[in-house]
């Protein structure tokens, strides 16, 4: 990714560090995620991204796709039990601290995101493509970790995002990097309190805001990445393929 361009300039790296070259901008705040201007550049940014065929190429060396076991099938399956046994301990501990106000946040989550049935909840949403080289909505490579952090903007330009670390990118499903970055708009990373992690729920987008980033996002897929023989499904129709989808 460092010698085409697609990410930081790779200066030096060993086992325990990396260095690479600076990029001049700033990381973006969750305020900045609800510009509209803002929304729509990440849009086209991260459709270009999850379709770029060099870094597709790459990773297939190293990791084959298999649509049935993607990283948002582990987060399900693995990750998301790991996360129930350690939230009990964790209920406990605060308890015996007196920490009643972060037991709330943590319940929350367990509210929102842990419910009974979540795991065949999840999965139900989960496209699994049949024919990965004919599917309409085919696995790409995602980013898996969109968050204001994450997004530099230029100082020259406070318009143009840059993306960083993608250490976590790898095959998921197309609107994975879409719903991180509607997640996150709640979520602040730099909060100097509450172990790093602000909760803004009055920042969530809204239905319209989350609608026109993703006809953004699909307009460049059509225009740029989708094969011609599916276009002629919409009759080659940008608008007709965002109607139906």
């Amino acid at each position: 990714m460092s010698d085409d361009g697609s990410g930081p300039l790779l200066i030096g790296q060993n086992e325990t560090f990396r260095i690479e070259g600076f990029i001049d901008g700033r990381p973006l705040t969750i305020w900045e995620l609800r510009n509209p201007i803002i929304q729509l550049e990440y849009a086209q940014v991260i459709c270009h991204f999850n379709f770029d065929s060099n870094m597709q190429k790459k990773l297939s060396e190293f990791c084959d796709l298999d649509t049935n076991k993607l990283v948002i099938h582990e987060a399900i399956d693995v990750w998301a039990p790991a996360c129930m046994k350690r939230i009990e301990m964790m209920k406990a501990q605060l308890r015996e601290s007196g920490k009643k106000d972060i037991i709330q946040i943590v319940e929350r989550m367990e509210r929102t995101m842990l419910f009974e049935g979540y795991n065949q909840h999840y999965r139900a949403l989960v496209p699994i493509p049949e024919d990965q080289e004919n599917a309409i909505f085919p696995t790409v490579f995602a980013h898996n970790d969109i968050q204001e952090l994450n997004m530099m903007c230029k100082n020259e330009d406070n318009t143009k995002i840059v993306l960083i670390d993608f250490e976590y990118g790898v095959w998921n499903p197309m609107a994975m990097d879409l719903a991180n970055y509607i997640n996150e708009c709640m979520i602040d990373n730099s909060y100097p309190k509450n172990f790093g992690k602000g909760f803004y729920e009055a920042n969530a987008m809204s239905k319209q805001e989350i609608e026109a980033m993703a006809r953004a996002y699909l307009k460049v897929y059509f225009n740029s990445y989708m094969k011609a023989e599916l276009k002629l499904k919409y009759q080659n129709s940008c608008y007709e393929f965002l109607e139906k989808e």
